[in-house]
Parts: C-alpha cells; structure tokens; sequence
C-alpha cells in the first residue's frame, strides 16, 4: 500500500470528504425540518381538538342550564296547578300578589312555611 498521495488524490480525498460531511448535513437539516414540520402538524391537530372540546363542552354546559330550567318551571307549573285545585278555579295576577303577601307576612311573623315545608312529616294523602 502506498502511503504516498499526490498532492492531486490529496484534494480529491478532500473534496469528497466535504461533500459528504455536506450532504449528511443537509440531510440531517432535512430531517431536522421535517421533524419541526410534524411537530407543527401535530400542533395544530391539539389546537384544533382542543376547539373542539372546548365548544363541546359550551355545549353541555347550556344543556345543563336547559335541564335546570326546564325542571324549574316544571315545579313552578306543579305548584300553581296545586293552587288553582285548592282554589277551585284559575289563578290571576292578583291572587299570587295576595299570596306572595299572605307567605311573606307568615314567614315574618313565626316562620310558618319555613316549619312545615322543613319538618319532617307527610302530609301527602
């Protein structure tokens, strides 16, 4: 083996040798791009998803406020049906003024609705 290199093999080992340490570069450059250009992706698939949720869950929570109301006015109708059966005929403006007062002067006075509705008796039929 000859230990010897013209000057002329010399630089064209050198040569070589640059062009591939530049082309490992350039593709570890590559690589490196492409990797940043998934992360980017993947990126905007979770910014996406997490619009999603997010709406998802804006969603549910107004279901929720539905649910609530509907129940609501659910034990609102119960309750004035009960008042119209007591008093035998439909109930008019005037009556739940005069029921708001009669319950609010009640409960001022010795807490009366407070001591029935709270007591634990049953006066269901």
């Amino acid at each position: 083996m000859n230990d010897n290199l013209s000057d002329d093999d010399f630089w064209n080992m050198l040569e070589d040798a640059e062009e591939s340490l530049n082309t490992q570069t350039e593709k570890s450059v590559s690589s490196l791009e492409e990797q940043i250009d998934q992360f980017s992706i993947n990126e905007s698939k979770t910014f996406e998803e997490l619009k999603m949720i997010q709406a998802r869950k804006r969603k549910m929570a107004a279901q929720a406020i539905t649910a609530e109301r509907k129940a609501r006015n659910h034990r609102l109708f119960k309750l004035g049906e009960i008042v119209e059966q007591i008093l035998g005929r439909d109930i008019t403006d005037e009556d739940i003024r005069k029921f708001e007062t009669f319950l609010t002067e009640q409960e001022q006075y010795d807490k009366w609705l407070s001591r029935v509705m709270n007591k634990d008796c049953n006066y269901d039929k």
